[in-house]
């Protein structure tokens, strides 16, 4: 008698064709986690819905279905397919971008259970209260709550009395932010709140320790959760409020397929799940400020820092190139840091360039020194001295000019590496250093970070990781050293970005009784930029004015096509074909194709096109239009990738 078989459409975290059908002789219940057969090798899947088969195909089997109890929960799967839809990507490429599989489809085990600890009280102010008191009222069902507070105005301290009240009520809380960076800090005051250790999760955890706590907030051993982008997808079931803290930062943003958006896709599963979502920053996204604006989010406004001490100062310096200390200070910062480190206080300087130098060139015929793999120029590193390319992250102990031939090379655009040997030679002092290149795990950063907090150091030097919500009583001094680069760049959100990062770094000054100051230096003061620095509504509108006036963000739908290819006419030709096709086709605004502003990387070549419309809609039959096109005319592995709502442009 032969066997009776069900079969099952399974989900798979592969490139392409993610849904395939398999068969069983049981019957399993959708969302059951299952191990498969592909190509001679074992997948692991998601069982979706009974499919029909087709009398004319061999279906293989399901090897193993990987447990009894846990199955993942259909808002979770819906998620995964939204986005898929939203960012026109494959659903299987979705799947396997956003979660470990490692992790995903491991034994479930759970050992520790939430230590217990001593429990720091706290009484929120007038104003905190007030807006607890609004959120609370609209708690029961979906909602975005926009909570825009200066920096040191005590947003946290009404995000954790949301949390007690969530977990009161027997719900799970998924407070998300943009980096490891600001995790360390926040748990700490957080488990202080509570009066246990919150669990954290991200990426640079032991694989065991990620394990446990994957598996203890998705089968509700857990109720908070404190993580990066990668906790968003854990399918716990009982999430009763997303919270998605410094919602502005670009790092939220994906750069990879399927170029996801963080806070887009936690309102997203937060309106799924029918439950309220908090975002907050003392420097709103664009985005998000017109969305408070016109009634899409509840909007709220902490203008005054918790314990009342003031705003920092804000000073703009104008840069002459005969008077600079060490070609990279003004004799007005080297003044300002003097009188701090003869005070006993600390000083923040901001560069956000890695390196000794960032631009060089040959001394004997003006050559820039550049990647051979990539159109862009290499970082000189003077402890290892080495060359190193941050695109390929291929590194040269030498450089010798390929037009000349020559090895003498001129510095002109110094990185933080040169900014800290002119400083400590200066003031006789030792700086720490902080940036990504140095910092391999969360360990070495807390260390790093506990020794400014010691007072071990008076000046910290750091690239864009020390812009984060880090809290130093003694830091009454930020120097901006080189704000004209951040303004310079070929992108329209450029003032934006220049704008939260003045403020979110300039934020770590002045915090508890100490008056503050942020210091930035410029050649140019007549930049319409600093109008604004003092005029945070001013700032908003000049951007909206400016964006409505050019057709940018949130007044039109964004979308960037980039194609690479080793070969420089093969790529063009492939650009032009799919972009004529949707200038042909469709009444949307097309730019380009054009060269890419960095042409070329790891030895493959790039153009790119840049698509706008009125609505989401159009832009998605622009896409589809271009898949269908790419896919018909491309050969050989020229790529295509298509990035809805781009944040870079380079």
């Amino acid at each position: 008698m032969s066997a009776h078989y069900n079969y099952y459409k399974v989900l798979l975290p592969i490139p392409k064709n993610g849904i395939l059908t398999y068969r069983s002789e049981i019957f399993i219940p959708r969302g059951k986690r299952v191990k498969v057969s592909l190509r001679n090798r074992v997948e692991y899947g998601i069982v979706l819905d009974d499919d029909i088969p087709n009398e004319n195909i061999s279906y293989k089997d399901i090897l193993e279905v990987l447990d009894d109890d846990f199955k993942i929960n259909d808002n979770f799967i819906k998620l995964i397919f939204s986005i898929a839809r939203y960012y026109c990507n494959d659903v299987g490429v979705v799947l396997n971008s956003l979660i470990s599989k490692k992790i995903f489809f491991s034994d479930i085990e759970i050992k520790n259970e939430q230590k217990i600890i001593n429990k720091k009280s706290f009484v929120l102010n007038e104003k905190q209260q007030e807006i607890f008191n609004g959120i609370v009222k609209k708690i029961s069902k979906f909602d975005v709550h926009y909570i825009h507070g200066v920096t040191g105005s005590g947003k946290t301290e009404i995000y954790i009395k949301l949390i007690e009240k969530i977990i009161s009520e027997g719900k799970q809380v998924l407070y998300l932010l943009p980096e490891i960076a600001l995790t360390s800090q926040l748990t700490k005051r957080i488990s202080e709140r509570l009066g246990f250790n919150v669990d954290v999760y991200h990426s640079k955890l032991a694989f065991k320790k990620r394990q446990e706590i994957f598996w203890r907030f998705a089968l509700g051993y857990s109720n908070i959760l404190l993580g990066t982008r990668s906790a968003l997808f854990i399918p716990a079931d009982n999430i009763g409020l997303i919270i998605v803290d410094e919602e502005h930062e670009n790092t939220l943003k994906q750069d990879e397929s399927p170029y996801m958006h963080l806070r887009d896709m936690a309102v997203l599963y937060a309106k799924q799940l029918n439950i309220p979502i908090i975002l907050g920053s003392a420097t709103p996204s664009v985005e998000s400020f017109y969305n408070c604006r016109i009634g899409k989010y509840n909007y709220y406004h902490l203008g005054e820092r918790y314990n009342n001490s003031f705003m920092p100062l804000i000073e703009v310096v104008k840069l002459n190139k005969d008077e600079m200390i060490g070609k990279v200070l003004s004799l007005k910062l080297c003044d300002e840091i003097g009188e701090r480190l003869k005070r006993g206080e600390q000083v923040i300087l901001f560069l956000n360039k890695k390196g000794y130098a960032h631009n060089m060139i040959c001394n004997d015929c003006g050559s820039h020194v550049m990647c051979p793999n990539c159109t862009v120029g290499l970082t000189f590193y003077q402890r290892q001295r080495k060359f190193v390319c941050h695109y390929c992250g291929e590194s040269f102990d030498n450089y010798i000019c390929p037009a000349c031939g020559s090895d003498s090379l001129y510095e002109y655009s110094y990185g933080i590496e040169h900014v800290q040997k002119v400083v400590e030679e200066l003031f006789n002092v030792s700086v720490l250093k902080l940036d990504t290149s140095e910092i391999t795990s969360h360990t070495a950063l807390e260390k790093k970070l506990k020794l400014f907090e010691n007072k071990e150091y008076q000046i910290l030097l750091g690239t864009q990781i020390i812009a984060k919500g880090f809290n130093f009583k003694d830091v009454t001094l930020v120097g901006i050293v080189d704000v004209d680069r951040l303004l310079s760049m070929p992108d329209f959100r450029s003032f934006e970005r220049c704008y939260q990062l003045v403020h979110q770094v300039g934020g770590r000054a002045g915090r508890f009784d100490k008056p503050g100051k942020i210091l930035i230096q410029t050649f140019n003061t007549e930049n319409p930029f600093f109008n604004f620095l003092n005029d945070t509504n001013s700032f908003y509108n000049f951007e909206l004015s400016k964006r409505e006036a050019y057709g940018y963000p949130p007044y039109k739908k964004l979308c960037r096509i980039l194609f690479e290819h080793s070969n420089k006419e093969r790529c063009e030709i492939t650009a032009f074909e799919v972009t004529n096709v949707i200038k042909n086709e469709l009444d949307v605004q097309v730019l380009g194709p054009a060269k890419a502003p960095i042409f070329k990387i790891r030895n493959k070549f790039r153009y790119q096109c840049i698509i706008k419309s009125n609505t989401l809609k159009e832009l998605h039959n622009a896409c589809k239009i271009a898949l269908e096109k790419f896919h018909s005319f491309k050969k050989g592995n020229i790529l295509m990738k298509i990035d809805i709502d781009p944040y870079n442009f380079m």
